[in-house]
């Protein structure tokens, strides 16, 4: 409707400049009016009108009937719309491999180790009287006569730790005080038999033992 105003105001200037008469010549006289010139603006005129009327009406229906009719129509475009990208499935998490246990060896009363022996260690197992161990005798310094005195060894590599050795033990200890017991067990059992003072110690793979005493009353 806006664009109406200016336009009705152009056709209208358009209009009165091409149907006013000539103007008058310098002497003041009037041109003389073609009859046939006349008849031609005359006849135009109507055109003219129905041409204002249509823009008027054009325009006041709106700016795109407006436009259509001065530049021909317009083609709408439409935009398509991009299809939304299809998200990927994630892998499924590879679950880690299940370890394979490794199997215990038998336990045969030796250690797995199997290192140099370095060391060896004797002590007294326990003091045992009337067939039963006396509380509290491990690392035993005396026990009486009639009861029986329990010897054990280990061997140790290096970092102190028991390992298997090549040989078995040998045993030296005083005769005449006791009786029994195996010189190449790892834990011979001996029978006192008289007081005084034992000693023993033993040898694994060319290694030697601290000594044991034990005095006997």
């Amino acid at each position: 409707m806006l664009l109406a105003l200016p336009l009705a105001a152009v056709l209208v200037a358009v209009l009165v400049v091409t149907n006013q008469p000539p103007a008058e010549d310098v002497a003041g006289r009037r041109p003389r009016l073609d009859p046939a010139v006349g008849r031609r603006a005359i006849g135009r005129l109507p055109r003219r009108l129905a041409l204002f009327i249509t823009l008027l009406g054009l325009s006041a229906c709106g700016e795109g009937r407006l436009n259509d009719f001065l530049f021909g129509p317009t083609t709408a475009t439409h935009e398509v719309p991009s299809p939304a990208p299809t998200a990927s499935p994630s892998p499924a998490p590879e679950s880690p491999a299940t370890p394979i246990p490794t199997p215990t060896p038998p336990d045969d009363g030796h250690p797995d180790n199997t290192a140099a022996v370095a060391e060896v260690t004797g002590r007294v197992f326990f003091v045992e009287c009337g067939g039963t161990e006396i509380p509290g005798s491990e690392y035993a310094s005396e026990a009486p006569v009639g009861c029986r005195l329990h010897l054990d060894c280990t061997p140790r590599d290096a970092y102190h730790q028991p390992t298997r050795p090549r040989g078995g033990p040998a045993w030296s200890w005083t005769n005449g005080l006791t009786a029994g017991g195996a010189r190449g067990d790892y834990t011979p059992a001996l029978t006192i038999q008289a007081p005084g003072t034992f000693t023993a110690h033993v040898e694994i793979d060319g290694v030697h033992s601290n000594v044991v005493v034990v005095r006997f009353h």
